[in-house]
């Protein structure tokens, strides 16, 4: 199959690792994935050893400056019980590694400042690689809006120089840490590949289509090709800003998030920005701040503990049932 040749980046630009690396269960926030590929972009040819590395991101993380510091604060307390999860090789039998990607964050408290120290076990696949490893664009990666956008962004970028990838579905799945979500795969064209693919086209370099092949015998998707294009990088200032949003929308659930659930207006942005993508899923909230509301009375009523900050709690509850809302 001919090869194509694909965008010159310089060394700083990209972030080197194992395909390995690349192509592990993984499960990490947009947030997480942003701090972990600006830390490793920073690994130079011939280092030995790790270094402690240093990102700030308050040019990353959308929102005001106290929601930044807030928001920085939780993904570094969550990203250091995050683990990804390949196959390894003892003795001639296949195993499977987990391991935590980082072993140490340190954050500057008030700021978007912080220091990573990455896990000493993972030095192989990041550090002076001679065979398997695929570089990265950081530039165009932690451009995307969405975690299924940036993980396929990496998946098909590690194919980019032949044009097609073949994955079968159960593996897509694997990748993406999906085992147990989307298991129609209807669901799964339209929450995951279909919005990945507006992310990943509209914020980077690529453009990717699939095909969907169904098993020898039934009606049931088994396998997906995937046919990449990788454009010559543009010379833009990449904007990270909060994209406006529409607050003349759903009302009654506005004043729902406001009234029951003690939300902010930036938090009741958050519910707004995912329903723009997410339309169907207005029914959910409708049906989780009902939840909160009967909770909360609950706890005045003696019959469970108190709520103590109703918005904190309801945001859990989003963030543990709706998929793709990060509170």
């Amino acid at each position: 199959m001919e090869k194509k040749d694909l965008p010159k980046y310089a060394d700083d630009q990209v972030a080197t690792q194992h395909n390995q690396l690349i192509n592990s269960q993984q499960s990490l926030s947009l947030i997480q994935k942003r701090i972990f590929y600006l830390a490793i972009k920073q690994i130079k040819k011939g280092d030995k050893d790790y270094k402690r590395y240093y990102i700030d991101l308050t040019d990353l993380v959308p929102g005001t400056s106290q929601d930044i510091y807030h928001r920085v604060a939780n993904e570094v307390e969550e990203i250091m019980a995050k683990i990804v999860r390949y196959s390894g090789e003892m003795n001639g039998r296949e195993t499977v590694i987990r391991l935590n990607l980082i072993s140490k964050v340190e954050h500057i408290k008030g700021t978007g400042q912080i220091y990573v120290d990455l896990h000493p076990d993972i030095r192989d696949m990041l550090i002076d690689l001679k065979r398997y490893f695929t570089r990265v664009p950081v530039v165009e990666l932690i451009a995307c809006r969405s975690t299924y956008g940036q993980r396929l962004y990496e998946l098909l970028y590690q194919f980019a120089d032949t044009g097609i990838r073949l994955m079968s579905v159960e593996e897509l799945r694997e990748k993406l840490n999906l085992q147990n979500k989307y298991e129609n795969f209807a669901h799964l064209r339209t929450y995951v590949l279909e919005q990945a693919q507006k992310d990943v086209e509209k914020h980077t370099n690529m453009n990717f289509s699939w095909e969907e092949i169904k098993a020898k015998k039934g009606r049931k998707i088994e396998r997906l090709i995937f046919d990449i294009e990788v454009k010559d990088p543009e010379q833009v200032e990449m904007d990270f800003s909060t994209p406006s949003v529409d607050m003349s929308k759903h009302k009654t659930l506005q004043k729902n998030l406001r009234e029951i659930c003690g939300f902010s207006d930036s938090n009741v942005k958050k519910v707004l920005r995912h329903l723009e993508e997410y339309t169907d899923d207005k029914q959910v909230f409708q049906q989780l701040v009902h939840k909160t509301e009967i909770r909360i009375m609950d706890g005045k009523n003696g019959n469970a503990q108190p709520v103590n900050n109703p918005e904190a709690w309801a945001l859990n509850l989003f963030d543990k049932t709706i998929s793709n809302f990060n509170a």
